[in-house]
């Protein structure tokens, strides 16, 4: 029976770290917007709730770490009309602290980039891009244009957040 006991404390160990693993995969379908006017700043929360009452928009498309997929999520460009109209610069920001600097609102306007969280019928994770990822239209009609590696670089995954100036 002692011998048993070790076996079984390290069942229960990894069965507890698959779980959180699993777990820790798993963030909210949120966005928090940080609007900077002036010297003043405040904040947007967007919950799942109204991620999902804003207009949808789905595009097939390739991507720098994925052949063509079909991703559906919103409109950067909704986003910043609602949470701060007046910004000129997008700066995103991922889960890892990673980010994307001051992207032009007129670009994002022209492109029209979406902020993806589902590909292919599944809700995006931490592990496959999620819980927002923005993606550009490759294939689509100025997809040579956007093909490049200065667009490629602003595809930024896991995001978390957005500043806009």
């Amino acid at each position: 029976m002692l011998e048993r006991a070790p076996k079984v404390a390290l069942a229960f160990t990894l069965i507890s770290l698959s779980i959180s693993s699993a777990q820790a995969d798993v963030v909210p379908l949120e966005l928090y917007v940080y609007c900077v006017e002036g010297h003043r700043t405040h904040v947007e929360f967007l919950s799942e709730h109204d991620i999902l009452a804003m207009p949808q928009y789905s595009v097939a498309t390739s991507t720098p770490w994925k052949s063509k997929s079909e991703y559906n999520g919103i409109r950067l460009a909704d986003v910043v009309s609602k949470t701060c109209p007046k910004g000129s610069s997008v700066t995103i920001t991922a889960y890892d602290d990673y980010e994307i600097k001051d992207i032009d609102v007129s670009g994002i306007l022209r492109d029209q980039p979406i902020l993806a969280y589902s590909m292919d019928g599944q809700r995006l994770l931490l592990r496959n891009f999620g819980p927002l990822f923005l993606v550009y239209d490759r294939d689509g009609g100025e997809g040579s244009r956007i093909k490049t590696s200065q667009y490629s670089a602003k595809e930024i995954r896991q995001i978390k957040s957005l500043s806009i100036r």
